[in-house]
């Protein structure tokens, strides 16, 4: 069986400064809240397989810049000594999952109160 591998992108200024302008995009395009500043200095890494990490989820917001590759990826720097910084979703998303959660409340309420309902009510209506 043979298997091709993914070569691993290097860590250069060059790879860090595309990953940053990918996640300002992404950040606009998606309407997302960025928390701190995205680091541009090439992190120390303290082991290899550190850096193998970091590469790793470099390639990852290069290719498919999603929020949870996102937010690895920072959550890298923030691993090796830098500034906190996240992506977070917009108040509207916020208000919008929370609604969504109350109504889910409310419908399992409805949903009791309605078995409740029936069972008192029972075959009364019947002749």
């Amino acid at each position: 069986m043979n298997t091709e591998h993914k070569q691993l992108i290097a860590v250069n200024q060059e790879f860090l400064s595309l990953a940053s302008k990918s996640i300002a995009e992404t950040v606009e395009k998606k309407k997302l809240v960025l928390t701190g500043t995205i680091p541009t200095r090439i992190p120390d890494f303290p082991s290899k397989a550190k850096r193998k990490q970091f590469q790793r989820s470099l390639g990852r917001v290069l290719h498919h810049p999603t929020m949870k590759n996102i937010n690895l990826y920072l959550h890298h720097f923030t691993k090796l000594g830098a500034l906190p910084c996240k992506l977070d979703f917009s108040e509207k998303e916020k208000t919008i999952q929370r609604c969504r959660a109350e109504w889910k409340e409310s419908l399992k309420k409805m949903r009791a109160l309605r078995e409740v309902y029936k069972t008192t009510k029972g075959d009364f209506y019947k002749n």
